[in-house]
């Protein structure tokens, strides 16, 4: 008769238990009570969970750069996939958009301006990026030679190099070429240049062959 008794009291606790999945995260809650407390619990704990996932979903998705070597520029009117140009009402952002895991060398083109909050803003960015480990060749595209001190003290690794060359005159580059000249002018065996003159080779467009050429 105990045994008995003993069964029927466990089926009552099991038909009692309720059990239910909060979120996406595979949280069990267990209410063996159903209460108002526990009830408002357990609200608790999915509203919670609801909010991590939510933040977890707005967060933005980083671009992972595949390529070892690249090119951190301005705009200057060649595009590649080593090539990234870099805004500079988004500096504050720009790092945090893509994955440098895979980078290990960079050229750094940098254009700095009268505005000095713009100019410490991409002093940071080459700070972040030393500290990652990356090897950095800082090259002048747009700046006024007078600033040159400013860039050296950003310059606080050995990993970071500055290329005491003059700027350009400020123009975008029309073709590979044109850019390929301006950075081996103003470098020596560097492994990124030697990278975009390969990449050059599929990313230049063709030009289009005149019918009459053969005739």
């Amino acid at each position: 008769m105990c045994n008995r008794r003993r069964e029927r009291e466990m089926r009552r606790v099991v038909r009692r238990r309720r059990f239910f999945m909060v979120g996406n995260l595979g949280i069990r809650v267990e209410n063996t009570k159903p209460s108002g407390k526990t009830a408002e619990k357990s609200k608790e704990i999915a509203l919670d969970t609801v909010t991590e996932e939510k933040k977890e979903g707005m967060k933005p998705k980083k671009t992972v750069i595949r390529e070892s070597k690249i090119l951190i520029t301005p705009r200057i009117g060649v595009k590649g996939k080593s090539i990234f140009e870099y805004r500079k009402s988004a500096l504050n952002t720009w790092k945090n958009r893509f994955g440098f895991a895979n980078v290990e060398s960079i050229v750094f083109l940098l254009e700095l301006t009268e505005d000095e909050e713009t100019n410490q803003k991409l002093g940071d960015l080459v700070r972040k990026l030393a500290e990652e480990g990356k090897e950095i060749t800082i090259i002048p595209y747009k700046m006024d030679c007078a600033k040159s001190g400013l860039v050296k003290s950003w310059i606080t690794a050995d990993n970071v190099k500055w290329s005491d060359s003059a700027a350009s005159a400020g123009e975008k580059f029309k073709t590979w070429e044109q850019l390929l000249e301006f950075l081996e002018a103003r470098t020596t065996e560097n492994m990124v240049v030697a990278q975009l003159r390969k990449e050059s080779v599929t990313s230049e467009p063709r030009k289009k062959e005149n019918k009459w050429s053969h005739q």
